[in-house]
């Protein structure tokens, strides 16, 4: 960052910075990092770039990887139509002033891990989290899980078969068939039984079963540094410019 700063480079540099998922540590009797939980979902994400990010901004949007490369295309004046058509996530611009956009709210994201048999050994299946939920089904047992982070933020109740869920239950089912639809999920990821069957087990613990990788993170923050006075407050850099660096 000193040397962006000491060869005039900040101003034109968005700088993020962004993790791998978190491993467990023992939580629900898990390590690694291959399932839908709360641990192995959220990732950090940081972004800086002076005079287009305002300063302290933090975000409870709910944002993913696939989100960076329409970010990067946007920043750079890149975002016409053939390119923006290619990706299934979103720009992230439209969060650097405030944080808040209509474009990311009630957003849901979709999850899959389908790397079974394989040498993690974690269960295949997919999933949704939205706002407070979070949904799941596991392919090969044949199991759902279903959470509500607002009362159970832990995640260590799983209340698919409570009946004050059943009308929750419904609608995220519905929702989950939409995600994989959008997100044009391969015949070969098993669709789930006509039946919808409920989980056989009430407790938070996954079977142990098969093999999951998340491509989705999860709940991120954004913040950005004091910028130098003056200056566009335009997402897109001024056209006679050069293009923004972008360092990840």
């Amino acid at each position: 960052m000193d040397y962006l700063k000491q060869n005039g480079l900040d101003k034109n540099t968005l700088v993020l910075y962004c993790g791998d998922q978190g491993f467990y540590m023992g939580e629900h009797g898990l390590y690694d990092k291959r399932w839908i939980f709360e641990e192995s979902f959220r990732m950090p994400l940081i972004m800086k770039w002076p005079g287009h990010i305002k300063p302290g901004v933090r975000s409870a949007a709910m944002v993913q990887e696939l989100d960076y490369a329409p970010t990067f295309c946007e920043v750079a004046g890149a975002a016409t139509p053939e390119n923006m058509n290619t990706f299934q996530g979103r720009s992230l611009a439209p969060l650097f002033k405030t944080g808040e956009h209509q474009d990311f709210r009630d957003r849901p994201l979709y999850y899959a891990f389908y790397e079974n048999p394989g040498e993690h050994n974690a269960p295949r299946h997919d999933g949704l989290r939205t706002d407070r939920y979070t949904l799941s089904y596991l392919w090969t047992s044949d199991e759902w899980m279903l959470f509500d982070n607002e009362k159970d933020p832990a995640q260590m109740h799983n209340v698919i078969n409570k009946p004050e869920y059943a009308e929750t239950v419904k609608e995220l089912k519905e929702l989950y068939g939409k995600l994989r639809k959008d997100c044009q999920v391969p015949e070969g990821f098993r669709e789930p039984r006509a039946s919808w069957p409920s989980s056989r087990s009430g407790t938070a613990h996954p079977p142990k079963t098969e093999n999951f990788h998340a491509p989705v993170p999860f709940e991120r923050t954004l913040s950005g540094s004091n910028p130098d006075g003056g200056g566009t407050e335009s997402v897109h850099p001024p056209k006679q410019q050069p293009s923004p660096n972008i360092i990840t």
